[in-house]
């Protein structure tokens, strides 16, 4: 039974919080036997945006889905991958600057693109918030979507050290794939929401039209 008390705390924990977290740990314990201590911070992030979004902050899909990406991309600057093939991934939420500004070294406007791309995802966030979108259900769409598009990504390569060679690290794969999840979790979700809130004022107006005499 719930009491006051406990509907006033930010975080509940109750038994399925204990089996997810004794689960989330196993994957991340498995995924940094397999890809290396490098992607411990990247299990430890989706293990954290899974534990947020159980809690009860308020806008949090507002904040968070800028915060995500602008780190994300930030690290794929600093990993970009072949020719910055990969850092490509996290410019694109800011191709709406391109009419704007003129792009020379990509040091010189590195920080203006990461910005412009948390513009539109803080858009999307907040499209999302207003829909009241299950924000468990996008955490894990958003985590499993990553957790596939890595080995994915990876898999187009004869080895894994084929695959570092060719991007440099692992982190660019990681940080790459995290954004492009990001944006598909996020379209994904808005579609949902908007046929979800279609749905509900059409079982609205239904209910609430007088009967047929």
């Amino acid at each position: 039974m719930t009491t006051a008390a406990d509907a006033r705390r930010p975080f509940q924990f109750r038994l399925g919080t204990l089996v997810w977290g004794v689960s989330l740990a196993g994957i991340a314990l498995g995924i940094a036997r397999w890809l290396g201590w490098e992607s411990t911070p990247f299990v430890v992030a989706g293990i954290l945006v899974w534990v947020l979004a159980g809690s009860k902050m308020r806008h949090f899909l507002v904040w968070m889905a800028p915060l995500l990406y602008a780190a994300c991309a930030y690290g794929s600057y600093r990993y970009p991958g072949d020719e910055y093939g990969m850092f490509l991934v996290s410019a694109l939420p800011a191709l709406w600057l391109t009419p704007f500004i003129q792009i020379g070294h990509l040091d010189d406007v590195v920080w203006l693109l990461i910005a412009g791309g948390a513009v539109p995802l803080t858009g999307l966030g907040f499209a999302l918030d207003r829909l009241k979108v299950p924000r468990r259900a996008w955490a894990f769409c958003y985590v499993a979507t990553t957790a596939c598009l890595l080995p994915w990504g990876l898999s187009q390569y004869e080895s894994l050290e084929r695959a570092i060679s060719k991007n440099g690290s692992i982190q660019a794969y990681f940080y790459s794939g995290a954004n492009l999840a990001l944006y598909l979790s996020l379209l994904v979700f808005l579609a949902i929401g908007i046929v979800a809130a279609v749905y509900r004022r059409i079982a609205r107006r239904k209910k609430s039209a007088p009967a047929a005499g």
